[in-house]
């Protein structure tokens, strides 16, 4: 009978790690060298080299304490990629092998090649998957439409897709809250399906499902609308409670498209006119939509390539106080002058860099522009002069806009004093704790904010007053007609009533008759703001304007005798 090897009987020590076991292996590896090395230190008679025992003490210690640190390396190194390649195997849904052996090199071997295969078989599953939501992604919704569509029998399909819509407002406040909102939105909807449907995350708060069965699109616009209304309960509870925007998009095949790509684009657009709609409505592809998503589309091209283009420009129109008789500001207007296209509204413009988030880059182009521009009017020496910028939403809720706003002023050695940020009443409504945050850091710095639109939104009174705010913009739709409609005028004197009692500016905008002007001149409206005055001007023609001493001769002269003279001479 062969005697078992001794390092055969060290690996098959039960109970003792490889880590362990190798280092005692080590151990008798090394001492061979320093027994003899010892031995020629204490018996030097019995070794002809006995001046040489020194040198070969000291190299066989470093010798055996590399070896020693090497081996620990190497086994570090060993265990992580034995417990990285399990737990990815784990991850993965591939499992792992059961080995009683305490023998981790030994495990080691016996199950790599098992995980190995695993990993590839659910290498798929890997890449399509949401890393938010863990949902899949479109690969294997449009593999499953593929299918569909290719069977002759089939019915009339119907893609629907669902939009999580107040996900990126959650976001910019609170993204982790935001990530738990969508993971509660995506759960919800897979346990309403419960696999009985196609689905996917077609984007980042977007969902895609394919129906595609005999009630036809009719009988599926029906499901996808109730499985909306299923969404849009509150999730969470306390204070992490979330009330669902829910925008419902759909494309119906063969109609608007025959092949899942198309289907999913069409469905998308419909999604993008879904938001036009009361929320919770289905918006249906058409080829009307599709005119409208394609000119979107080629809008959102252009804007990409303006601001490099030198397209963008900032206009400028006068703010009057016409008691003084002088212009004290200007309101920075955003204006693209396409070279193909013309002038392009921004009526048109504005909602496009709005939906793409576009409006980040150029936001931040028009606050550096309009500080430098506001440097130059200073040496027009116009006292008390205010340049005003308007703020989108979105860029209201970046909390790093005060000390964005604060890098533009001190990068153009502009005063905090000449810069005024208009926020619309609607959007300061939206979340007024975080609105009460921002106006205070806002006047921390300095700069003025004004309340674009007043009255055409829902604040109270109560909620004004916890606000640090220098003026109110009297919304256009209460201006027009002012003289001629008796309830524009109560809500008029109403609001410079207001304005006068809290200390603040109130300045009447859009104004374009001189019955207009005078009418609110009589109920004690002070600054004005309109075409009656001027149009929006671009820089180099506002300072040619707001220095002409005719035109500011007009604005001195008392408004109720020059009034009627004087109307075509300041318009023009």
């Amino acid at each position: 009978m062969e005697t078992p090897r001794f390092s055969q009987v060290l690996l098959n020590i039960p109970k003792l790690s490889f880590r362990g076991k190798a280092l005692i292996f080590a151990c008798f590896a090394t001492a061979l060298p320093s027994a003899l090395v010892i031995g020629m230190a204490f018996w030097p008679e019995a070794f002809a080299y006995h001046r040489q025992l020194p040198t070969l003490v000291a190299s066989s210690l470093a010798m055996s304490c590399i070896s020693l640190l090497a081996l620990r390396t190497l086994l570090v190194a060993l265990s992580t990629i034995t417990d990285g390649a399990r737990a990815g195997a784990v991850l993965a849904g591939a499992g792992q092998q059961k080995d009683a052996s305490a023998d981790e090199v030994v495990r080691m071997l016996s199950d790599m090649n098992t995980i190995s295969t695993r990993l590839e078989s659910v290498r798929h599953r890997l890449a399509n998957r949401h890393p938010v939501t863990g949902l899949p992604t479109r690969e294997p919704l449009l593999a499953a439409m593929a299918k569909d569509i290719a069977r002759e029998s089939r019915s009339p399909g119907l893609l629907g897709v669902i939009r999580f819509a107040q996900f990126d407002r959650l976001a910019a406040v609170d993204r982790p809250g935001a990530e738990k909102a969508l993971r509660a939105f995506a759960l919800r909807l897979s346990q309403t399906l419960a696999g009985a449907r196609p689905m996917a995350q077609v984007d980042r708060d977007c969902f895609a499902i394919w129906f595609c069965d005999g009630a036809g699109p009719k009988g599926a616009a029906e499901s996808l609308k109730a499985l909306a209304a299923q969404l849009g309960e509150p999730l969470g509870d306390g204070d992490l409670k979330t009330n669902p925007d829910v925008r419902v998009g759909a494309a119906i095949s063969p109609n608007d498209g025959d092949d899942p790509a198309t289907l999913l684009a069409c469905a998308m657009a419909a999604l993008s006119k879904a938001s036009r709609v009361s929320p919770g409505r289905l918006a249906f592809f058409s080829d009307e939509s599709s005119a409208e998503a394609e000119a979107r589309f080629s809008m959102e091209q252009a804007l990409r390539q303006a601001i490099v283009r030198r397209e963008l420009a900032l206009f400028y129109q006068p703010v009057i106080d016409l008691t003084a008789g002088r212009v004290v500001g200007a309101e920075a207007l955003l204006r693209w002058r396409h070279p193909e296209l013309g002038s392009i509204p921004p009526a048109q413009f504005l909602p496009v860099l709005e939906q793409t988030g576009f409006i980040d880059e150029v936001g931040r182009w028009v606050l550096d522009e309009a500080c430098r521009d506001a440097r130059e009017f200073e040496s027009l020496g116009l006292p008390g002069f205010r340049v005003g910028i308007n703020l989108s939403e979105r860029q209201f809720r970046d909390p790093g806009l005060p000390a964005m706003v604060a890098a533009a002023l001190q990068r153009h050695g502009l005063k905090a004093q000449r810069l005024e940020l208009e926020l619309t009443e609607t959007a300061l409504m939206e979340d007024l704790p975080r609105t009460r945050k921002t106006f205070d850091a806002l006047a921390a710095i300095g700069v003025n904010v004004a309340i674009d639109d007043f009255g055409a939104g829902a604040s109270s009174l109560g909620d004004l007053k916890s606000l640090t705010f220098s003026k109110l913009k009297i919304d256009r739709a209460f201006v027009t007609d002012v003289a001629s409609r008796h309830d524009g005028q109560a809500i008029c004197a109403a609001l410079i009533e207001l304005g006068r009692r809290l200390d603040i500016a109130v300045l009447a905008e859009g104004v374009e008759t001189r019955e207009e002007v005078e009418a609110l001149r009589v109920l004690g409206c002070q600054l004005f703001q309109g075409f009656f005055f001027a149009r929006p001007l671009p820089v180099d023609k506002f300072v040619r304007k707001v220095v002409d001493a005719d035109w500011l001769a007009l604005l001195a002269a008392p408004a109720a005798r020059q009034m009627a003279e004087s109307e075509d001479l300041l318009a023009s």
